[in-house]
C-alpha cells in the first residue's frame, strides 16, 4: 500500500507546472546558450518558460530552442554603443592589453554598465511590456546578476521569486550579497589569474584582483541602479545591494531599504564542484556546468576527410566576442609561422575572414567561420584544443580528454585558465606573447609531444563521467523548490546580515585589542602607583 502511495506522491509532484520568466540580453553567445539551456530543461520538465531577451548584438540564435522567446528591440543608443565598440572601442581593443591585469577585468565594464543602463531604462518604461509580463503572472524570474536589466525589470513587474544566475564562476559582489565566503588566502577569485597555491605573491595578487572582480560586477550593477533610481526616485528606489564601503561598517540595506540581491534564495551557477578549485559553498548556491554541452553528433563527410589528412589534429577557437581579424597583423602572422612549422599537423582555425588569403600559402590550415567543436572535440583524431578558456569549452574539452592551449582574453577566463592547468592537462599562454612565434612553436610542440598531458586529461574526463547527481536534476529539483515554496531565507546565510566588521571577526579583533591594552594601562598605572607610594616618585628632590 506504501509503495503505490509513493509513486502516487512522486508523480504528483513530477508533475508541478510553474510559469517561469527567464531574462537574459542577447550580447555574449555563451551567456545566451547556457541560459537559453536552462531554459529549455525547465520546458523539457513541463513548465511554461518564457524567455525575454533585450537585444545588443544582432546574433541569429537566441540560445534557447523550446521557450517562448520574447525579444526587446535595441534603443539607436545600444546599437550605438555596440558599434561603436566592436570597431574601435573596448572588444575592437581586446587583444592590445594584458588579460592578467585590472584592465583585463575592467575593460568592458563602461560599454556593458551604459547598455545596461539603457536596457533597463528600455525594459521598465515599456508600458505595454509591463502589462503583459504582469498580465502573465509569473511564479518564478531567473535572470543573470551581470546585466542587472532583468533584475530590476523583475522589481517592476512585481516578480518578488527571483533565482539568480551566473554562466560564469559566481562573482563576488553576489557572494557578498548574500553572506557567502570570500577567501583569497586560497580561493582564486572570479577574474584573478592566480592560482591556489597560497604562497605570498599568489595570495597578494588574488587579494587584489578579487577586490577588482568585484568592482567589475558592482559598478555595472551601478548603471542598472541608476536607472531604477530615475524610475522610482532616488529617495524610494530599491537598492541592488550596497556598496563595499558602506558594508564595512553597516548594514544598512537590511533596516532603510531593500536589497534585490540579498533577497534571491537560489543560484545557479556555471561551475563543477569536480572541475572547479576547491571552495566553500552554502546550498543554495547551486553549481550547474555542463549544461551548455551538447550531445555529440556523428560528423558530416567534410570534416571527416579534414581529419582524416594527417594523424594529429589540432582546433583553434578564440570564441565568439574577441574576434582574431582584430589582432595586430604582427600576432597573425606570429600564429600563421607556428601553423608553418608543423607541417604534419592539421589546423582548423575559425576565422571570420575566410577570403583573407591569411593562410593562402599553407595546405595544413583550414580557415571557417564555424565549426561544429563539440562533435569534433569528441572525435579522438583531434589532438589539441587551443582556446581561449571560456568556460563551454573548457567543459566540452574536458569531457572529452582533450589536452589544451588557453590563451585566457578577458574575464573569467584567466581563472578559468587556472583551472584546467591545475588538472595537469593544459598550459596557459599569455596573450601577449602571441606574437613570439618561436615560444609559441614551443608550447605546442610541449603539448603535442608530451604524453603526460594527454594521460591527465584522459583521467579529467574519466572523473567527470562519474556517476552523480546531474546538473538538470539539480535544477529540477531546486525548481520544484522555488515554485513550491517561494522566496526561503532560512537557506540563506545570516552573514548576509552582518557588516564587514562582524562579518570577519574585525570587531572582535579590536575589542581584544582594546582589553589588552587596557589591562596593560591598568597594570602599569598599578606600578606607578606603587612606586610613588614607596617614594619613588622619579623626581629628584632638589639640594637645600
Amino acid at each position: 500500500m506504501r509503495a503505490p502511495l509513493l509513486l502516487l506522491l512522486l508523480f504528483a509532484t513530477s508533475s508541478l507546472c510553474f510559469k517561469i520568466l527567464v531574462s537574459v540580453p542577447k550580447f555574449g553567445y555563451s551567456h545566451m546558450k547556457t541560459m537559453g539551456k536552462l531554459a529549455d530543461i525547465l520546458v523539457e520538465s513541463g513548465h511554461d518558460v518564457t524567455f525575454l531577451m533585450p537585444v545588443d548584438v544582432p546574433i541569429p540564435q537566441n540560445g534557447t530552442e523550446l521557450a517562448k522567446v520574447v525579444l526587446v528591440p535595441p534603443t539607436d543608443e545600444v546599437s550605438q554603443i555596440m558599434e561603436t565598440s566592436m570597431k574601435s572601442g573596448a572588444v575592437a581593443n581586446l587583444w592590445t592589453h594584458s588579460a592578467n591585469s585590472k584592465q583585463g577585468i575592467m575593460w568592458s565594464t563602461d560599454m556593458i554598465g551604459a547598455v545596461s543602463y539603457h536596457n533597463t531604462k528600455s525594459l521598465i518604461n515599456n508600458k505595454a511590456l509591463v502589462q503583459q509580463m504582469k498580465d502573465e503572472k509569473f511564479d518564478i524570474g531567473i535572470t543573470e546578476l551581470f546585466d542587472f536589466s532583468g533584475l530590476a525589470f523583475f522589481e517592476v513587474i512585481g516578480l518578488k521569486n527571483v533565482i539568480g544566475a551566473h554562466t560564469t564562476s559566481v562573482f563576488e559582489g553576489t557572494l557578498m550579497a548574500t553572506g557567502a565566503p570570500i577567501l583569497p588566502s586560497f580561493v582564486p577569485g572570479s577574474q584573478t589569474f592566480t592560482d591556489d597555491s597560497g604562497s605570498i605573491l599568489s595570495r597578494l595578487n588574488n587579494l587584489y584582483m578579487t577586490y577588482w572582480s568585484y568592482e567589475f560586477q558592482n559598478k555595472i550593477q551601478g548603471f542598472a541602479q541608476k536607472a531604477l533610481d530615475e524610475h522610482y526616485g532616488k529617495a524610494k528606489s530599491p537598492k541592488i545591494w550596497v556598496g563595499v564601503f558602506v558594508l564595512i561598517l553597516t548594514k544598512l540595506s537590511s533596516n532603510l531599504f531593500q536589497n534585490l540581491v540579498k533577497d534571491i534564495t537560489w543560484f545557479f551557477v556555471n561551475s563543477d564542484p569536480i572541475f572547479d578549485f576547491p571552495k566553500p559553498l552554502p546550498p543554495n548556491i547551486i553549481e550547474i556546468a555542463g549544461i551548455s554541452v551538447s550531445k555529440i553528433h556523428p560528423l558530416d563527410k567534410e570534416w571527416d576527410e579534414i581529419l582524416n589528412k594527417r594523424s594529429k589534429n589540432v582546433l583553434v577557437c578564440f570564441g565568439s566576442i574577441a574576434s582574431p581579424t582584430t589582432m595586430p597583423e604582427s600576432v597573425k602572422k606570429s600564429i600563421v609561422d607556428t601553423f608553418a612549422a608543423f607541417p604534419d599537423v592539421t589546423f582548423i582555425w575559425k576565422y571570420e575572414d575566410t577570403e583573407s588569403g591569411l593562410t593562402a600559402h599553407l595546405n595544413n590550415v583550414h580557415i571557417v567561420k564555424w565549426m561544429p567543436q563539440n562533435d569534433l572535440l569528441a572525435d579522438k583524431r583531434v589532438s589539441l584544443f587551443w582556446t581561449h578558456g571560456g568556460m563551454a569549452s573548457l567543459m566540452e574539452s574536458a569531457q572529452k580528454g582533450v589536452p589544451l592551449i588557453v590563451v585566457p582574453i578577458f574575464g573569467d577566463q584567466m581563472r578559468n585558465a587556472q583551472i584546467a592547468k591545475r588538472h595537469g592537462g593544459a598550459v596557459i599562454y599569455d596573450k601577449m606573447e602571441l606574437g613570439n612565434s618561436k615560444k609559441l612553436i614551443g608550447v605546442l610542440k610541449e603539448v603535442l609531444e608530451n604524453p603526460e598531458y594527454k594521460k591527465s586529461a584522459d583521467l579529467l574526463a574519466q572523473i567527470l563521467a562519474t556517476d552523480r547527481v546531474s546538473p538538470k536534476q539539480k535544477i529540477i529539483d531546486t525548481i520544484e523548490l522555488a515554485g513550491r515554496f517561494g522566496q526561503m531565507p532560512r537557506w540563506t546565510s545570516a552573514g548576509k546580515e552582518f557588516s564587514m566588521l562582524k562579518y570577519f571577526n574585525l570587531d572582535l579583533v579590536l575589542l581584544f585589542i582594546f582589553i589588552v591594552f587596557s589591562v596593560l594601562l591598568s597594570v602599569v598605572l598599578m606600578i606607578r602607583s606603587v612606586l610613588v607610594k614607596l617614594g619613588f616618585s622619579g623626581n629628584k628632590e632638589k639640594s637645600e
